[in-house]
């Protein structure tokens, strides 16, 4: 428990600029007595169990830099007084138990780059006047999404993921950052998965030439890839899956050569597998399950040497499994299921050594907030082909060495 101190004021004279009480199991409610820490520059209280209201006093911390008092049971509104900590830079009280009206005094700390506000119980009307101001913001969790957001300057991070956002992305901050580099302070997210957003993708977002990483997966999305994405040159990770997008596939995404994860399973794509993607050596993942491609697998497919997985299950792929795909070292995952192919499985399937248990060949996988890039197709390492629609494909006996070598060959008859 924080106990209210007689004596605090004494702590001034030693100039203490940084307290961190976070990850304790601290209670009871936070003392007006920390008002009087005027030297403090970093304030962390997160990670507790801290109750009752935020102080009004601890607007009198006018060189704070940090406030962090998330992941607490603090109520009550967030203090105007607030407002006037001029040199704050990140300000997160997400996950506690906050109410009423998010005050307009949070549209004067001109310095905030992280603004984190999430998990509460906020209401009343997010004005154009909260953020104007807000030059330098990085990072923002805010819900829902007002129409005047595409008005504020850019923001370089923001996730709005998995929360129950509606309308357009057009209403995102979008405009040209200016930026320059790859993997550095300047790298941009863009993170919207699972969500109801719906409508097409903006020509505006390929304006935003910083971002790494783009994930608008889970929504409700729809029309064409623009072909203007291959602008954004610094992409690693693009992951558009679970839409309801249709066309065929630009062949400019083949141009973003940085690109090594690229999601656009579960929607309703359709053509060829198009040859400008044969260009992506660095690419670790191609997912295109679940569309509506057509034709055969394409030779060149081989040419993407990089590929730890491989998913082009539940489509209208015809003629056979090439053989070309026995040239992969890296691969782990294979789903050819669900589609009409026809023929005997090559034989070479068994050489595909990324596959193997005691095989343990380097191969550049990227991570992403943590995850490795395969980590959502499950931990076994998968060979899958299956019959659909009647059609007996895949046929022939299954090759002896690919059954000794892999952790798991499945060969569907359904």
């Amino acid at each position: 428990m924080i106990e209210q101190s007689t004596n605090i004021s004494k702590c001034s004279q030693y100039a203490l600029e940084m307290l961190y009480l976070d990850s304790n199991q601290l209670n009871g409610s936070i003392p007006e007595s920390l008002g009087k820490l005027t030297n403090l520059r970093v304030l962390d209280l997160s990670r507790n169990n801290l109750t009752d209201l935020i102080p009004e006093a601890l607007g009198r911390l006018r060189s704070l830099q940090i406030l962090d008092l998330s992941l607490n049971q603090l109520k009550g509104p967030i203090p105007t007084s607030l407002g006037r900590l001029t040199s704050l830079q990140v300000f997160a009280v997400s996950s506690n138990l906050l109410n009423g009206e998010i005050p307009v005094s949070i549209g004067q700390l001109r310095k905030v780059k992280f603004l984190n506000l999430a998990s509460n119980y906020l209401e009343g009307i997010v004005s154009e006047a909260h953020f104007t101001n807000l030059s330098m913001l990085k990072y923002l969790e805010i819900r829902p999404l007002p129409t005047w957001l595409s008005k504020i300057p850019i923001i370089r991070y923001v996730d709005l993921s998995h929360n129950k956002l509606i309308g357009s992305l057009a209403n995102l901050p979008l405009g040209h950052p200016g930026l320059k580099g790859f993997r550095n302070e300047n790298t941009g997210l863009l993170l919207l998965q699972n969500n109801f957003f719906n409508g097409s993708i903006p020509r505006s977002l390929c304006r935003r030439t910083d971002l790494e990483f783009l994930d608008l997966s889970q929504n409700r999305l729809t029309g064409k890839i623009p072909n203007c994405v291959q602008k954004m040159q610094n992409l690693v990770g693009m992951i558009l899956g679970s839409n309801r997008l249709s066309g065929v596939i630009p062949s400019s995404i083949g141009n973003i050569s940085s690109l090594a994860w690229l999601h656009l399973n579960d929607n309703n794509f359709n053509g060829e597998l198009p040859q400008g993607l044969r260009t992506l050596q660095d690419l670790n993942v191609l997912d295109l399950s679940n569309n509506k491609f057509s034709g055969k697998i394409p030779e060149w497919i081989a040419e993407l040497i990089e590929l730890n997985a491989l998913r082009l299950h539940k489509n209208n792929l015809t003629g056979s499994i090439p053989r070309s795909l026995c040239m992969f070292s890296c691969l782990q995952i294979l789903d050819l299921a669900h589609n009409r192919l026809k023929g005997s499985i090559p034989r070479c399937i068994g050489e595909l050594s990324g596959m193997a248990q005691d095989h343990r060949i380097y191969c550049g996988s990227y991570s992403y907030r943590g995850e490795s890039m395969i980590q959502g197709f499950g931990e076994l390492l998968e060979f899958c082909c299956s019959r659909n629609a009647g059609d007996a494909i895949c046929s022939g006996r299954i090759p002896q060495q690919s059954l000794s070598p892999v952790n798991q060959l499945g060969v569907g008859l359904e």
